[in-house]
């Protein structure tokens, strides 16, 4: 299972906490759609690289089983 769209939500709680990396790379979305690194084309994008995933899944069980509304 992956779980692109929770990691992103908790490293936007918490940043920092569930990537090693998150370099500045030039980014564009060539005509077929792909993500490709183009330094001459490209904007500068944050990128999360390398994550967590021991970091991430601690957190996210623990959100899942939270009963009382805490965090």
């Amino acid at each position: 299972m992956t779980l692109h769209d929770q990691l992103a939500i908790a490293e936007t709680e918490q940043p920092g906490a569930f990537f090693a990396q998150k370099p500045t790379l030039p980014i564009v979305v060539d005509s077929e759609g792909f993500t490709r690194v183009d330094g001459a084309r490209g904007k500068d994008v944050s990128v999360c690289l390398q994550p967590r995933r021991d970091a991430f899944m601690r957190h996210y069980i623990g959100r899942l089983l939270a009963t009382d509304g805490s965090r």
